[in-house]
């Protein structure tokens, strides 16, 4: 796109009006807030912030005389395409207008904030659009920004919120799909091989691409800068006292969402288009008598006994290949041998740690890894050799994992099978898709399974699990929130004494005692530790 060239005596206000008129037109929606009566150049300091560079002043535009050209072309289409934006009490409705503008990322990621919710996926404007094309890029702005002017228009009593903000990027952007350039498709469907052979060796994934070793770290660092995948190294949560928990939680209210997003044991959610949510919980082992209890109105618990994932090669599938790939894949496969529970039963530390071994830990855990000078700066002596440590006794273990981004359009399956059909269920899905498989036992009973599948099989891969899982199918539906957990360890409440986290489960049970009861929340309550 060529910028103009601003002279010192411009008409500025005709020329923000003719870009206020060229995004009606490509809307087709009229501005929502008061055009400026004039637009000028003044002494505006500038500042890192959504609005950077400018002032409204008595019905005035006001931009900053000290804005170099380019800016100065962004900042005038940033505003002219805000007038279109409902106003909200959020700043990122503003990233709209930054993208709109095809602002310099490096001066966006200064201007604007990200959002961290654990219940959402991650949310980075400057990161997640830029991978769009122009014509694609402006496809989303539209989309977006319509839905906001239909929700403001329909809904003028109702307040806007973050969250209705989020899923309609998410929706419009079809996430969790991003572009990936060859190099990086190629590492990536590399790193199924590498999963099934238990590693992820650069050696190993430079022989079977063929690409140099630079070429595959690269395209890994930027895999996993798109949050396509995470790594180079995983905690092993088991061997830190943690159990994984699963919820079915159907038509949550507003103060049960608040209070699952504060939560710290809430790893991630997944939330249906019919508006169950699935929540996804690492609880201390302590707390699971109590835990496995909290079942009530349209809500239960189980405790995950198996787990699964499976990336799948991501080459092309016809939709007529798929009931058939689908049922060789289940009928070829064998029992699920009983003894694979243990490996998810969790345990004391092998091996005591302290509140720094925790800062290390949860700067693996969010980074995938950590250098010794990081560690040193926030606070942890002795870096190396704790990582050794870790290393040896598995609390982290190598390897690059796909977080499920990029893989395609999601889909939430619920079966009532038992755990020995576990291998089967993996090799049907995996046949087709990229699948996440949870075996959880308790009050939800059975397998739930996240599938990733390619846009272009995605409905006959539901139709297929219609047909060939329908004794057994409890819930199948696409999932409207799904992407990389947000997570963070809960230091503060790391116990060194007993080598476990606390939990205060007072706050839960009184936030969803209307769905268990009184009579079952009293007796819950008395009973805490």
């Amino acid at each position: 796109m060529q910028h103009r060239i601003y002279e010192k005596n411009e008409d500025y206000t005709s020329i923000f009006i003719e870009e206020v008129k060229k995004i009606e037109k490509g809307l087709e929606e009229a501005p929502i807030r008061p055009i400026p009566r004039r637009v000028t150049l003044a002494d505006v300091k500038l500042e890192n912030n959504i609005r950077s560079g400018v002032k409204e002043e008595r019905g005035n535009l006001l931009i900053s005389r000290d804005l170099s050209t380019d800016k100065m072309n962004v900042v005038m289409k940033r505003e002219a395409f805000t007038l279109f934006l409902p106003q909200v009490d959020f700043p990122q409705v503003y990233d709209l207008a930054w993208a709109y503008a095809n602002a310099d990322p490096k001066w966006w990621s200064k201007c604007t904030s990200e959002v961290n919710i654990p219940t959402m996926p991650r949310y980075f404007a400057p990161e997640v659009l830029q991978w769009y094309k122009a014509k694609n890029r402006w496809q989303v702005i539209k989309s977006i920004t319509k839905a906001l002017l239909f929700l403001y228009k329909q809904h003028p009593d109702k307040v806007i919120s973050l969250k209705d903000y989020l899923t309609l990027t998410m929706i419009a952007m079809k996430y969790p799909s991003v572009r990936m350039s060859k190099r990086e498709l190629i590492v990536l469907k590399s790193l199924v091989h590498a999963i099934r052979l238990g590693g992820a060796k650069l050696e190993s994934l430079s022989k079977y691409t063929g690409l140099s070793l630079a070429s595959i770290s690269r395209a890994l660092r930027d895999l996993i800068s798109k949050g396509v995948i995470y790594g180079p190294y995983v905690i092993y949560l088991p061997k830190m006292n943690l159990s994984t928990y699963l919820m079915e939680l159907k038509n949550p209210t507003k103060d049960e969402i608040e209070f699952l997003e504060n939560f710290p044991y809430t790893y991630t959610t997944y939330v249906t288009l019919r508006n169950v949510n699935y929540i996804y919980f690492l609880i201390p082992s302590k707390y699971e008598n109590v835990f496995s209890q909290l079942n009530g109105r349209e809500m239960r618990l189980g405790k995950a006994e198996g787990f699964s994932f499976d990336l799948h090669s991501l080459a092309t599938i016809e939709p007529e290949e798929v009931l058939g790939l689908m049922a060789s894949g289940y009928n070829s496969a064998q029992d699920t041998p009983l003894e694979w529970r243990e490996i998810y039963r969790s345990s004391k530390p092998p091996i005591k740690l302290d509140k720094a071994d925790m800062l290390a830990l949860s700067a693996i855990n969010s980074r995938g890894k950590a250098s010794r000078t990081y560690l040193h700066r926030i606070g942890v002596p002795n870096a190396a050799e704790r990582f050794a440590k870790y290393k040896k006794h598995e609390i982290i273990v190598k390897g690059y994992y796909p977080a499920g981004v990029g893989l395609g359009e999601a889909l939430l399956v619920r079966l009532n099978l038992p755990y020995k059909d576990l291998l089967r269920v993996r090799a049907a899905f995996s046949s087709v898709s990229s699948p996440i498989i949870f075996f959880t036992s308790g009050g939800l009973v059975g397998m739930i399974a996240i599938i990733f599948a390619n846009e272009h099989i995605i409905g006959t891969v539901m139709k297929s699990i219609r047909i060939l899982f329908k004794d057994h199918l409890e819930k199948i539906d696409y999932l409207l929130s799904i992407g990389p957990s947000n997570w963070q360890l809960p230091i503060d409440l790391w116990n060194e004494e007993e080598q476990s986290f606390e939990m205060n489960l007072d706050p839960f049970i009184r936030t969803f005692s209307p769905r268990l009861g009184d009579e079952l929340s009293e007796k819950i309550l008395r009973r805490l530790p």
